[in-house]
């Protein structure tokens, strides 16, 4: 049902690599959705168990817990990871679903509007408007992925320090 969405290769975990690992998957999911772009539609609330996901879900199981993510922390962050990649292709691809408003206004018709509205209530965002113009959907993806992939190695920090300072 998710057609390539596995590596082509086994890649061996790596666990000081674990991030940057778990980034190419993210990016290869990416990739694979924006191929195949009905596929998040189709899988939405469904477990993954056709034979491309399930290598799919064992790759990033053994990635996360190769670097030392916590089984719990694990199967929340393989989760997550699915939900957050899904998302932002959805919304990356929003105007190509049939259905869609795909004749809704331009990047620069929304930045014309948001800076048109009345400073006093609207400071932020009218300061900001002509970054609504300045949309790098790659660039976006990686923001994304180094948020996603850099809190969750700060959790892992973290929880392995609050689990250093009881066992003292």
């Amino acid at each position: 049902m998710l057609p390539g969405l596995h590596p082509d290769r086994e890649d061996q975990e790596e666990p000081a690599r674990w991030q940057e690992q778990l980034k190419e998957v993210a990016r290869l999911q990416r990739a694979t959705i924006l191929r195949h772009r009905d596929i998040v539609a189709v899988s939405v609330g469904r477990i993954p168990m056709g034979p491309n996901a399930l290598r799919y879900s064992e790759r990033v199981l053994a990635i996360l817990r190769a670097g030392g993510v916590p089984d719990d922390l694990a199967v929340s962050g393989y989760q997550l990871l699915i939900a957050v990649v899904n998302g932002f292709t959805l919304d990356e691809t929003a105007d190509e679903q049939p259905g869609s408003d795909a004749g809704g206004p331009s990047q620069g018709a929304a930045r014309d509007y948001i800076a048109s509205l009345p400073l006093a209530q609207f400071p932020n965002l009218t300061a900001v408007a002509d970054e609504f113009t300045c949309v790098d959907q790659d660039q976006r993806f990686e923001l994304l992925l180094d948020l996603f992939v850099g809190g969750l190695a700060r959790r892992v920090a973290t929880d392995e320090s609050r689990a250093r300072s009881r066992s003292k």
